[in-house]
């Protein structure tokens, strides 16, 4: 299809009036008024001068994302970045968006920790059941080259390239595998998907909304499929879930993930090092046994630290921007307000 010209162009302007009307609506001032009042004396100091944009118009490009690291941060080296707190929740509040870049549907945190979310015994049963999977003769997919040295698995439900949701190709593998897989989702869907879901609603209502429109489409779209393998329901609190061991050590930003999402980080096993290195945040954020860690992938450019000792199994827990925006088109079509 042949767009029109100057469409984008025009779709940008409507885009731009948009959120300066938000930004300029008393219930704007509201929401600032009750995102402040939540980060409480929880909150880190906010390092960085202005909202993290460096990054918005690259499409796909990782070696623009180095590029880019490279003119905001020379010289930067993620080892010396600040350490964040270890212990306590930590919020990183979204700042003011002197540059209007702030869309009604953006999250008021830019990153989330949460300690004492994965209690030792919810750790020792989803390694237990990471490991059986293994053993099942699993079959991983390509490295990607632009963030890891190590593959990932790609599990659940997602919309990449497609105009409807489906379940992942890495779900589909033989019978003997699909039953390890399903033990593993369900274990993930039990043990983490409530308490992602809850923190979710409590810190970001918005998003919280956002998500339980998308699943009532997926369940609409996927209700058999479900029926059959009904470990891929993750009641809304995500869609998608990636493991792998290690780190995923080069700066990267996530560009299936969706702007205004928050992806979780979900460690598990006993380590030391891997810590969230965010340049732009100014931080890198410890992530230790039995804390998670929700963050906008999407904005900020991110690597792991290198794992010095023990072994580090990540589950990272999201919602794809094709299944979230073409949910968004779904309900407009139904005139129903997005959140």
């Amino acid at each position: 299809m042949t767009r029109a010209k100057g469409g984008h162009s025009r779709s940008k302007k409507a885009s731009k009036k948009r959120i300066d009307r938000w930004l300029s609506s008393p219930a704007y001032e509201k929401c600032r008024e009750k995102w402040t009042a939540r980060t409480g004396e929880f909150s880190v100091e906010n390092k960085i001068a202005k909202y993290p944009d460096e990054f918005l118009a690259i499409q796909s490009s990782s070696k623009v994302v180095a590029k880019q690291l490279r003119i905001h941060f020379p010289g930067l080296q993620t080892r010396q970045l600040e350490s964040a707190d270890s212990t306590r929740k930590l919020l990183f509040p979204v700042p003011t968006p002197e540059n209007r870049l702030l869309d009604p549907l953006h999250p008021p945190y830019l990153a989330m920790r949460f300690p004492s979310v994965v209690s030792p015994k919810t750790n020792s049963r989803l390694v237990l059941a990471w490991d059986k999977l293994l053993a099942s003769g699993v079959k991983f997919p390509k490295v990607d080259p632009n963030r890891s040295t190590t593959p990932a698995l790609h599990l659940g439900i997602w919309e990449i390239f497609s105009s409807k949701p489906f379940i992942s190709a890495n779900s589909r593998q033989t019978p003997e595998v699909n039953k390890s897989i399903d033990i593993f989702l369900g274990l993930v869907g039990k043990l983490l998907a409530p308490k992602i879901g809850a923190l979710l609603k409590e810190h970001c209502p918005d998003q919280y909304a956002r998500q339980i429109q998308a699943y009532s489409r997926v369940k609409r779209i996927l209700g058999p499929e479900l029926v059959e393998r009904p470990t891929m329901d993750f009641t809304g609190s995500f869609f998608s879930v990636a493991v792998k061991e290690g780190s995923s050590e080069k700066v990267h930003i996530d560009f299936n993930d969706d702007i205004n999402g928050i992806t979780w980080v979900v460690p598990l096993g006993d380590w030391e090092g891997g810590e969230f290195c965010a340049p732009q945040l100014g931080y890198k954020i410890p992530i230790i046994p039995g804390q998670i860690l929700g963050v906008m992938t999407k904005l900020l450019a991110h690597c792991g630290a290198p794992v010095t000792n023990g072994r580090r199994i990540v589950l990272t827990l999201f919602s794809d921007r094709f299944l979230l925006g073409h949910s968004d088109k779904d309900t407009r079509k139904r005139g129903v307000n997005i959140v």
